[in-house]
């Protein structure tokens, strides 16, 4: 008599988002010659020959079996089928999950907030991999706009989350590009760009002292030009004097006012037939500037005339 084949259903191997490979191994024909024989498969248990199939030549014996057409993210069942004159068989149902669909990872570039003259905190955050491992991350930037790898770029890791470091070595007062990016197996993605500009170099002020042509006994009309804030703000400009040469603001100084500008007032209390020497001054955040030294000889008082 004869008989339906025996038949088994290979593993599942080579799976991707899109398709897998499997088989099966006829170990009897039944005693009737097997004139089909693949696999078939669906998204629901028990597939059959009516579903999709494969069809992978006659006979006994293992064969492979190559599915595609597949829907990423899915799970499918799979049976190894055999038919000869009697009827078809199947094999034992085995089942498996395709893989997510690939996609460049998703990548978003911080704001730029924080720099100097010639460094920068730039960063980012990969918020998705693109179902594959993110093997590099970090920023790409450049005066040109739509920085790449290309371009100077500073690695930040891999895999995904958010990232930052301070880049060094800028040029001052010079507008930067900056994208963030992500590399997974399907290349380099990009971030939206961000722009930012170094500060300009910064340096003490320059500041000029007046000429004294106004004074008397006690008191004498000191003052000064700040002509350039060294792109930091003036926040106390003045004068500073002193019966020694070079007076700094450790001896006695006059404050008059901030910014930059010419300034002056009338300092009192000053002695008689004396010697002073006078510096104006300005202070930024770098330090204090003085102009240059001036001299005023203070006349004597004159006398009482008794009438």
């Amino acid at each position: 008599p004869l008989f339906t084949a025996t038949i088994t259903t290979s593993a599942i191997s080579n799976i991707t988002s899109s398709a897998a490979t499997s088989g099966g191994t006829i170990s009897s024909d039944g005693g009737a010659s097997i004139t089909a024989r693949g696999v078939c498969w669906g998204t629901s248990q028990n597939p059959t020959i009516t579903g999709s199939k494969t069809t992978d030549g006659t006979g006994t014996g293992s064969f492979t079996s190559t599915i595609t057409g597949l829907t990423a993210g899915t799970t499918y069942y799979v049976r190894a089928y055999a038919a000869n004159s009697v009827g078809t068989v199947y094999g034992n149902q085995v089942n498996f999950t395709t893989d997510l669909a690939l996609t460049l990872a998703t990548v978003a570039t911080a704001s730029v907030t924080t720099y100097t003259t010639t460094t920068a905190i730039l960063g980012g955050n990969v918020t998705s991999d693109g179902n594959a491992t993110v093997t590099e991350r970090g920023v790409c930037f450049s005066t040109s706009q739509n920085p790449t790898t290309v371009n100077n770029k500073t690695p930040i890791g891999s895999g995904t989350g958010t990232f930052s470091t301070t880049v060094t070595g800028l040029s001052a007062n010079t507008t930067y590009y900056v994208r963030a990016y992500a590399i997974n197996s399907l290349g380099p993605a990009y971030g939206s760009q961000v722009s930012f500009t170094t500060n300009t170099v910064l340096s003490i002020p320059t500041v000029t002292t007046n000429s004294i042509t106004t004074y008397t006994s006690t008191t004498a009309l000191l003052g000064g030009n700040v002509n350039n804030d060294g792109n930091a703000t003036v926040t106390e400009r003045g004068v500073c004097y002193s019966t020694s040469q070079n007076p700094t603001t450790a001896n006695n100084k006059t404050v008059i006012g901030s910014g930059t500008g010419t300034f002056s007032t009338t300092v009192t209390g000053l002695l008689a037939n004396t010697t002073y020497y006078v510096r104006a001054y300005a202070i930024n955040s770098l330090g204090t500037a003085y102009g240059s030294q001036v001299i005023v000889l203070t006349p004597g008082e004159l006398p009482t005339v008794i009438t």
